[in-house]
């Protein structure tokens, strides 16, 4: 299952959260991690202890998180019907032009739920995005391009994968901050997009 939504965040977080997100990106991070041997950077803050933002957002570099973990998650139980839903890792991704991501599975299971009830999120943070630049996040029936501000969430047995990214802007990063929920439900009551 999954499912998206577009301007998230109000235009101030979101500008003040994407130069957050600029000012941790070093192409030369020994953190980057391979999948299917294309390079991503990611800024990892692993576990979040419960409703302990701050302490994530130390560790991330970022004042502004806390406010986007709240707004998404107000997001998931308002108009998701999640029940209770607990965030349990958090990164920021960054994809170069020609990268992409071959298929996988996120690790199912987030902080000792089950598989039905854990599910990822990811909020793209890059300025903008033109329909021919492709890095579209794909699923085995549908696929969505990574439009500024836009929130998608899928169950973490979905089967995924990102198309390779066609800007020819060699500086331009698209990127996400992705967060890891485990909820009290199993899959929720929204209709999958």
């Amino acid at each position: 299952m999954y499912w998206y939504g577009d301007n998230i965040l109000p235009k101030s977080l979101f500008d003040n959260f994407h130069k957050e997100m600029m000012n941790r990106f070093d192409p030369n991070r020994r953190d980057a991690f391979d999948l299917n041997d294309k390079n991503c950077i990611r800024i990892r803050a692993g576990e979040v202890p419960k409703d302990d933002y701050m302490n994530v957002a130390t560790i991330m570099g970022s004042k502004s998180l806390p406010e986007v973990i709240t707004i998404v998650k107000k997001y998931l139980t308002e108009d998701l019907n999640f029940v209770n839903p607990e965030p349990h890792g958090t990164w920021f991704q960054y994809m170069s032009n020609k990268q992409s991501i071959g298929k996988h599975y996120d690790n199912a299971n987030v902080a000792g739920k089950s598989t039905d009830q854990s599910f990822s999120s990811f909020l793209y943070m890059h300025q903008t995005w033109e329909d021919n630049w492709g890095g579209e996040l794909c699923f085995n029936s549908g696929a969505f391009l990574p439009k500024s501000n836009r929130l998608v969430v899928y169950s973490r047995d979905e089967q995924h994968w990102v198309n390779e990214i066609k800007h020819k802007l060699d500086d331009y990063q698209r990127m996400f901050v992705a967060i890891a929920w485990g909820t009290d439900c199993g899959h929720p009551t929204w209709t999958p997009q």
